[in-house]
């Protein structure tokens, strides 16, 4: 009969929207985790690339301190206080370097990536800090002489 016709060709109908659906909504999951994994990738160079800013600024920072240029590594320690905060309020002990870590914040990291952040930081920050230091005893010991 006609009905039957048309109920089996509405039936067939059905499966096909069915399947396209299906087909659409694997096509949304798959685009939505590419755009995810391309905002990790970016996010990941971002950091990478946030790093390698500190990095040079950290360098900059030694290069303006060999030339005793002790204006510009201020400034330098300065644009990096966001990030790092003010370096002479770090406590240099166990206990208060643990707690100057536990504040600092580097979006997108894990456990592995903030180690390798704080030994690159702390490498960095230690041969800004004794060529200061070194330079500190120099002084004293000129006005010692006059």
């Amino acid at each position: 009969s006609e009905e039957a016709k048309a109920a089996r060709k509405a039936e067939g109908n059905a499966r096909y929207a069915e399947g396209d659906a299906k087909k659409a909504e694997m096509r949304a999951e798959n685009e939505a985790k590419s755009a995810r994994t391309a905002e990790e990738a970016a996010k990941w160079q971002a950091r990478l690339a946030n790093d390698a800013h500190h990095a040079i600024q950290i360098d900059l920072a030694l290069r303006a301190r060999k030339e005793n240029d002790y204006a510009r590594v201020a400034a330098l320690l300065e644009e990096m206080r966001p990030t790092i905060g003010d370096i002479r309020d770090i406590e240099i002990s166990p206990p208060g370097l643990a707690a100057w870590e536990s504040q600092r914040y580097w979006p997108g990291t894990n456990s592995a990536d903030r180690a390798v952040l704080f030994s690159r930081l702390y490498l960095s920050m230690g041969q800004l800090l004794v060529a200061l230091a070194m330079n500190h005893n120099h002084v004293a010991h000129m006005h010692q002489g006059e």
